[in-house]
């Protein structure tokens, strides 16, 4: 399967706006000028890491980071994002 090339950008927004293709002709041309869809291997990879320490009975203290990184041919397909989380369990 191929990827569109993104086209543009929603000014002000994250919003993408993908290259329609026209025909099967322009969709598999050789030519990056043409916008064809480019072909390639996409792969995405996912690590979480967690832990918790109890305080107490009946209370934990919890976190975890998560990363996830994305690739592709192009723009569209590639990408990293993470998160990290902090929190308390309480049990009564």
């Amino acid at each position: 399967n191929g990827a569109n090339s993104i086209a543009t950008f929603a000014s002000g927004t994250s919003a993408a706006t993908a290259t329609v293709q026209s025909s099967t002709a322009v969709a598999f041309s050789n030519s990056a000028n043409t916008n064809g869809l480019s072909f390639g291997q996409q792969s995405a990879d996912k690590y979480e890491v967690g832990a918790n320490y109890a305080l107490g009975p009946g209370v934990k203290l919890v976190g975890g980071f998560m990363y996830y990184s994305f690739a592709g041919p192009n723009g569209a397909t590639s990408g990293n994002s993470w998160a990290a989380v902090l929190g308390m369990d309480f049990r009564f």
